[in-house]
């Protein structure tokens, strides 16, 4: 297949090239003193990461893949719930885009409406249960067939949902530019540990769970057959990826309990004691 058939440029793969412009606009207003870490260059691109990869998924190869296998649809998934909420928190791109904005006409009366729905949906149970039930929400056969005929639902509905979902999830985990983690360690663990649970349930209904394809357009375009094989590969995507993230967070969460206790040393003599 020729390279440029490969990519294709929507209204919302212009929406992301924009937010990539306020987000190094935003950059070039930021502090230049040497000690503000992450640096200014390093924010923006990570941003610009992030969102290629919406653009990637959006309007590139992997758009196309996934409109032909569900395989490559959960790999969609993945990034733009996993990986590019991580990017964007790590980045403070949302702060960026604040900052190439700030002063517009109308931006602070919906940076406030912003905040307030944030404040409600960065609460981490409604974080928690938002990432979840949007995750199995797209997966219900009914709904996936119905995204698969309405080709505009996955620009318009289910990649924002996902991303805007994640955000609010990884928030609750992760630290940002000037931001800390929305959630103290015990619910961070609860958080992940729920969410890997949801992901192995859904794999396993995917897959040892279903002798038949749940969805009707990969069977409609490779048969019966191929289409449950390719069923099997999506939830063996959807498992391993939950591996792949829940592990290093579990990791991440125990290094910074041990780092507020004052160290390893500190915890292992404090664990020491009491077994005495």
């Amino acid at each position: 297949m020729p390279l440029p058939s490969l990519w294709h440029l929507s209204v919302g793969g212009l929406v992301v090239l924009f937010f990539i412009a306020l987000c190094w606009i935003g950059a070039s207003s930021l502090p230049r003193e040497s000690d503000v870490r992450p640096s200014r260059k390093l924010r923006a691109t990570l941003a610009t990461v992030a969102f290629l990869l919406i653009l990637l998924c959006l309007d590139g190869p992997l758009n196309r893949a996934s409109e032909n296998w569900l395989a490559w649809h959960m790999v969609s998934h993945v990034l733009v719930m996993f990986y590019v909420p991580v990017l964007l928190v790590a980045s403070g791109a949302v702060s960026l885009i604040g900052a190439a904005l700030r002063g517009r006409r109308g931006v602070a009366e919906a940076s406030r409406v912003l905040r307030s729905v944030s404040g409600f949906v960065g609460r981490p149970v409604v974080a928690v249960l938002l990432f979840n039930g949007v995750m199995v929400f797209w997966h219900i056969p009914a709904v996936f067939d119905w995204q698969m005929d309405h080709s505009w639902s996955s620009e318009a509905l289910m990649q924002p949902s996902f991303i805007v979902a994640g955000y609010f999830f990884w928030r609750l985990l992760l630290n940002g530019p000037g931001l800390s983690p929305r959630a103290r360690s015990r619910v961070q663990v609860v958080s992940v540990l729920a969410t890997a649970f949801c992901m192995l349930v859904l794999a396993m209904c995917l897959s040892i769970g279903s002798k038949a394809p749940w969805y009707a357009a990969p069977v409609a375009l490779h048969g019966v057959a191929a289409a449950l094989k390719d069923q099997h590969y999506a939830a063996g995507v959807l498992w391993v990826c939950g591996d792949l993230w829940a592990i290093p967070a579990l990791v991440l969460i125990a290094l910074r309990i041990v780092e507020g206790r004052g160290g390893a040393s500190t915890v292992v003599d404090h664990f020491t004691k009491r077994g005495s």
